[in-house]
């Protein structure tokens, strides 16, 4: 199916006069008009067999205008846009066909259409509860050839999106085990060629800074990447001595390492074909030399758990004072948000990181509640509001992944609502200050006011379209469930900085969301013109600047080309291999 962006062959004007009543008219007039409504389907009948098929659409188009409430132009009209096989045109059926089986509910060849629209956009439960409303128009009667043959049709949509469903779900297991069994690390040649999203970040700082550009996310990978360098650095400094000798290194690793993911955890990836080894070694030197200022405390590193800290650390703290205290809750909590990320990215263990995440942040709400009146340099910085929010954004996108795997259930759901909703009100509550102190670098005021902000709505909105798929729910509800999503969506990408990766995705959500609304009568949300726009506007400032390589090429040609807006001529050329 060809996804060449052209002009929509319907205006918003043609659009307000379909959807306005007809005026009252004198009854010679109105079978004068139905008889030349008929005359104009005739003609569109002919153009459309003709293959003339934007001529065919017009005639339908004129024959509306005299008879509003005849099902088959509307269904007619919308075969001349399917025709055409571009995205406007299925976009202008979806609305048409969703008119035809308002006037006639048990008009079946609608119903068939609009399943088969939907497959084609991988929307497959719309595609199969429209495929299930027309076999049940064909089921109460007799069928003439041409509805067998209508039949036919409808069941070859419904085992399409049925196995298209199916094999979508197994597609993106097979993807995450096949992803989670070849982790390696970044070949060497590969890391000193200059091409890495930090690489190129890091060869814009001076453009950015002179023309003090600051919606970029070239600050954000490269502040991340810097610190998470510097994490690297101190583990590899570890050194264990031949015999009995006692290893050396720097204490700090974990630190900066965790500090790096919070800003963004794309930072991360395999330095060298030992990686794991090494850090689990870091750890294990961090931990005993914690132990050694401690002495028997179970509740430290990975062997702890959310009561055992809560019911133990107040009497660590009477016993050896804040120093050591803040050092055993900041290795706790580091060590699971770091066990957290593995978990959902290399062991393809959604469940278990969801878990982590939240048994750290639950450590981290409980400890800003409890010491409030205790000064950052005596609790530590795992108490500030800034990381706080930075796990927070952690178990926001872990809820969305658990929900969709079918591992977590409503109730989930109504807490990551909460959740979304506490940070956007902390953030607002809260708003970033820069002060000569404790001044604040471009990177940090993205990754802890811009990205939370965005993801809060992201999540609000996946929660109000999660919702809207409850077919329990009425329509009304259903339709402002829509509307809510359609709103978080747009204000998580105007949230974000203009370049980020996750923008092409949420504009992605929001087209279908839009399709949805269309599906369901919803004039409002067929406004396709201004998605065109915002989602070609990423995409031009995305194939203009170079460093944006930290998109993932298939991902990008999904999303763009699912919205119908990337065109073969305008991609580079190195996205060519990866189709």
């Amino acid at each position: 199916m060809s996804r060449r962006a052209v002009e929509p062959p319907i205006t918003a004007s043609v659009l307000n006069h379909l959807l306005s009543t007809s005026t009252n008219c004198e009854l010679e007039t109105m079978e004068h008009s139905n008889q030349k409504a008929a005359d104009l389907k005739a003609e569109g009948n002919a153009l459309y067999t003709a293959a003339k098929f934007q001529e065919a659409y017009i005639k339908y188009t004129e024959a509306i205008q005299l008879d509003d409430r005849n099902a088959v132009l509307y269904a007619n009209r919308a075969a001349s846009s399917m025709a055409t096989k571009e995205l406007e045109g299925y976009l202008s059926a979806v609305f048409d066909l969703r008119v035809a089986t308002q006037i006639d509910e048990n008009y079946a060849k609608a119903w068939v259409r609009l399943a088969s629209i939907f497959k084609e956009f991988h929307m497959y439960e719309l595609s199969i509860d429209a495929a299930n409303r027309a076999l049940l128009c064909l089921e109460t009667k007799e069928l003439s050839p041409s509805e067998i043959k209508l039949k036919k049709q409808c069941e070859q949509a419904l085992n399409g999106a049925t196995e298209g469903m199916e094999k979508e779900q197994y597609d993106f297991r097979s993807l995450r085990e096949k992803a989670s069994s070849r982790v390696e690390a970044v070949p060497e040649d590969v890391s000193k060629s200059g091409r890495l999203p930090w690489d190129k970040a890091r060869a814009l700082r001076e453009i950015l800074a002179i023309g003090d550009l600051h919606n970029s996310s070239a600050w954000l990978i490269l502040n991340a990447h810097e610190e998470f360098e510097d994490g690297l650095k101190f583990m590899h400094q570890l050194k264990f001595p031949e015999g009995d000798g006692i290893a050396t290194g720097n204490p700090n690793a974990l630190q900066y390492i965790t500090n790096a993911l919070l800003r963004d955890e794309r930072a991360f990836y395999f330095s060298s074909p030992d990686f794991l080894k090494k850090l689990d070694s870091q750890i294990t030197f961090e931990d005993q030399a914690l132990r050694d200022a401690l002495g028997n405390c179970p509740w430290t590193g990975s062997r702890g758990d959310v009561s055992t800290v809560q019911s133990q650390v107040t009497n660590l703290i009477k016993r050896k004072g804040w120093e050591v205290a803040r050092r055993a809750l900041s290795m706790t909590v580091r060590i699971w948000i770091l066990n957290g990320l593995l978990s959902s990215n290399i062991n393809d263990s959604p469940e278990e990181s969801l878990r982590l995440y939240t048994n750290a942040l639950s450590i981290l709400e409980w400890g800003v509640s409890r010491w409030r009146n205790v000064s950052k340099e005596e609790r530590g910085v795992i108490f500030e509001r800034t990381f706080v929010r930075g796990v927070r954004c952690f178990c926001m996108n872990l809820y969305q992944i658990n929900y969709n795997r079918g591992h977590i259930g409503d109730e989930q759901l109504k807490r990551l609502a909460q959740l979304a909703q506490d940070v956007l009100d902390e953030v607002d509550t809260h708003p970033a200050v820069s002060t000569p102190a404790e001044p604040l670098d471009i990177g940090f005021l993205i990754a802890f006011w811009y990205k939370p902000k965005a993801i809060a709505h992201a999540s609000l909105g996946f929660v109000y379209w999660k919702g809207a798929g409850d077919k329990s729910m009425q329509k009304k509800a259903r339709d402002e469930d829509l509307t809510q999503a359609l709103s978080h969506y747009k204000s998580a990408i105007a949230s974000i900085v203009v370049d980020d990766e996750t923008r092409l995705y949420w504009e992605t959500n929001v087209f279908e969301i839009m399709i949805e609304q269309a599906a369901k009568g919803e004039a409002a949300g067929y406004n396709h013109k201004r998605l065109k726009f915002m989602a070609q506007e990423i995409l031009d400032h995305i194939i203009s600047h170079p460093h944006n390589e930290t998109i993932n090429p298939p991902e990008v040609l999904h999303a763009s080309t699912h919205s119908g807006l990337i065109q073969r001529r305008r991609r580079p050329q190195h996205w060519d291999s990866c189709i």
